[in-house]
């Protein structure tokens, strides 16, 4: 029979979306440099290294936080399907302001 200590809590149960939510209300408040795993686990209930339970490191992180403060404005129809039939990543490097945004570059071309 296992023993529980008195004091001990539940464990939150979290999902992966509710990580991702969480992240992109931190950032709305405090900002880029105020995104941190410390902060985030923080404002989920838990300790920091729970967040690597659901995402590999914090540029995983930003790379989901990116996905979800973009996808929606970003969802287009490709070739007169539905959309979604290409996501936004996908289409990213097709699209002329992908490298004026910088998350694109060509490769350098040496003279």
């Amino acid at each position: 029979m296992s023993r529980r200590r008195p004091e001990a809590k539940p464990r939150p149960r979290l999902t992966l979306d509710q990580v991702v939510q969480a992240a992109v209300a931190l950032l709305d408040e405090e900002g880029l440099d105020g995104l941190t795993t410390r902060a985030l686990a923080t404002r989920l209930g838990v300790q920091s290294p729970a967040i690597y339970w659901y995402v590999r490191d914090k540029g995983e992180l930003l790379d989901l936080v990116a996905d979800a403060i973009c996808a929606p404005a970003l969802e287009f129809t490709a070739g007169g399907g539905r959309a979604g039939d290409l996501s936004w990543r996908a289409a990213w490097p097709t699209w002329p302001s992908a490298r004026s945004c910088g998350r694109v570059s060509p490769k350098p071309t040496r003279p």
